[in-house]
């Protein structure tokens, strides 16, 4: 399957992040295997559902770029996007990596700046190995600030970063940034919205939680609002009873405590400890998430649910 010069080798990439079905087409990120091995790009595959012969792929010009993400591609209902990780050998141009890359249907990418953002300092990130792709794109919509539309992008560097989803802007500074983990942050965020707030969630600082909210404002920006432990490296995902009341944000302990954790979305406070003998897990693994349905929590664990 080749996209410009680069063919689709199997024994390079690696499927890891969560696919995505837009306007019939499945979407499904790649990148490489277990740290930086062998000539990698970051793909982008288009399988249409009525035609699964007819595939469209966008992969990254330079070696690298994975998108390696767990929460994987992202849309806002027409369009698909994906986070991408540190390029080799790409110099001082920009070459897909350390990128949000939004894509038209195929996929298809511009290459217009209205359709991807990479920091400024792409080029140190690159050389320290600190990908933007470890995270996926998290699109939020904040009532009241301007713009409202907009992307959190979350790098190995600790930093969040608010992008304009409109007009993402090439390689320029982000509408707002904040270094809010004291190490790398490689997870699946989760976003919310309370009476107080819009807000981010995301674990960081190895086995914290931590949450910070994004200000009705021009530009926005962001505020930390709190950190607590999940005891473990799990995806954060969040219920409520009407999607503003009653918001509880879960942790998992996963290759930790092996326990679901609740908190309060507001403050952060515990809500749930783990409970007993008998709700303790086993095989648990960092980076993944858990869904909620028909009043149960399901965990995907080592050959068990």
């Amino acid at each position: 399957m080749p996209q410009g010069t680069n063919v689709f080798n199997s024994l390079y990439q690696n499927e890891r992040g969560a696919l995505a079905i837009v306007s019939n087409i499945v979407y499904v990120p790649y990148g490489g295997h277990a740290g930086d091995c062998g000539p990698y790009h970051g793909w982008i595959v288009g399988v249409p559902l009525n035609n699964p012969t007819n595939v469209m792929a966008w992969a990254t010009p330079a070696t690298g770029g994975g998108s390696c993400a767990v929460g994987g591609v992202a849309s806002d209902g027409m369009n698909s996007f994906i986070a991408t990780g540190n390029t080799f050998g790409a110099g001082s141009t920009w070459s897909g990596g350390e990128a949000i890359i939004r894509f038209q249907t195929g996929p298809v990418f511009s290459g217009l700046t209205n359709d991807y953002w990479a920091p400024t300092n792409w080029p140190a990130l690159d050389g320290a190995d600190l990908d933007i792709g470890g995270s996926g794109a998290l699109l939020v919509d904040v009532p009241g600030a301007t713009p409202s539309k907009l992307v959190v992008s979350l790098g190995k560097d600790g930093n969040a970063y608010l992008l304009n989803r409109t007009n993402l802007g090439g390689v320029s500074v982000p509408l707002a940034q904040a270094h809010i983990s004291s190490s790398t942050i490689i997870q699946a965020a989760a976003t919310y919205r309370t009476s107080l707030g819009t807000y981010v969630v995301c674990c960081g600082n190895s086995t914290q939680l931590i949450a910070f909210r994004i200000t009705p404002t021009s530009p926005p920006t962001i505020t930390g609002v709190w950190t607590n432990s999940q005891n473990g490296r799990g995806s954060p995902f969040v219920t409520s009873t009407d999607g503003t009341n009653n918001v509880i944000v879960w942790g998992i302990g996963s290759e930790g405590n092996q326990r679901l954790q609740g908190f309060n979305g507001d403050t952060g406070a515990v809500v749930y400890s783990g409970g007993g003998a008998n709700e303790l897990m086993t095989g648990t693994r960092r980076f993944n998430t858990a869904i909620a349905a028909h009043g149960r929590i399901y965990v995907a664990n080592d050959n068990k649910v």
